[in-house]
């Protein structure tokens, strides 16, 4: 009997310590569940938090005004002081080196000139200049009033003489010829779609055709008919006839 009572008290005792671990364990996934949700509580703050952080730095960078490149600024339209909008520009920046230059083409020949490979002479009369450069962008329209296409040359300006607005002379050079004789436009006679030149020959005028190549506003290339080193008369053509004689002055430019 005696034994009975105490195998009784010890299944007792076991049972009482089976519901206090269960009380623990539940307890213990109590506090679990709990700092679960105190962790997302937490993480929401955090989320939040940042998100604050965020909004007051972006009014930060507002404040601060940033160029989106390096350049010069060329006209400022707010005074110190006054209130920002943010519908109206602070500052005008322009990026001068290199500078852009934009040339209208008319339509005929816009198929003539090649990015990347073109010539072009730019004459600048304001700073008396001439600049070399190439084609670097050819437009793919042409404007239905005037007719003409675009064409953007970058030129570099590392001494910032070249301005913005400035107009230039441009010379595309399309075709180039060397070792070829080139005379001015006003030396060449146009006579029934033939060209001719007066050459000097023993002090006198002689009326000589040639074949012409390229031309601009100023020179005129010639093929055949005349050689390098011959002299022709250039001035004062309309008095001058087959076998007229000539005197040879020096000009101003040659002395």
């Amino acid at each position: 009997r005696q034994q009975l009572d105490d195998l009784m008290a010890q299944y007792d005792s076991a049972n009482a310590g089976l519901v206090t671990a269960n009380t623990g364990v539940s307890r213990a996934n109590d506090a679990i569940m709990s700092a679960k949700m105190s962790i997302g509580v937490r993480k929401a703050e955090l989320i939040q938090a940042e998100a604050n952080l965020n909004a007051v730095q972006v009014a930060l960078d507002n404040t601060m005004v940033r160029a989106p490149f390096d350049g010069v600024v060329v006209s400022r339209r707010s005074d110190p002081g006054a209130m920002a909008n943010p519908a109206v520009a602070l500052f005008r920046i322009e990026q001068n080196n290199p500078v852009k230059i934009v040339a209208s083409i008319i339509e005929k020949d816009i198929d003539q000139i090649k990015a990347g490979k073109t010539r072009v002479l730019i004459h600048l009369d304001s700073i008396d200049e001439v600049y070399e450069a190439v084609a670097d962008l050819v437009y793919p329209s042409i404007d239905a009033v005037s007719r003409t296409g675009r064409v953007e040359i970058l030129l570099k300006n590392p001494d910032n003489r070249l301005r913005t607005g400035m107009f230039a002379k441009i010379i595309f050079l399309l075709n180039t010829s060397s070792d070829v004789p080139v005379i001015a436009r006003d030396a060449l006679v146009r006579h029934n779609g033939q060209h001719f030149v007066y050459v000097i020959e023993n002090g006198c005028a002689v009326k000589r055709q040639v074949e012409i190549g390229i031309v601009d506003e100023a020179r005129v290339e010639i093929i055949s008919g005349l050689k390098t080193g011959e002299q022709i008369v250039s001035r004062g053509l309309e008095f001058v006839r087959e076998g007229s004689p000539v005197k040879i002055v020096e000009s101003e430019i040659d002395k």
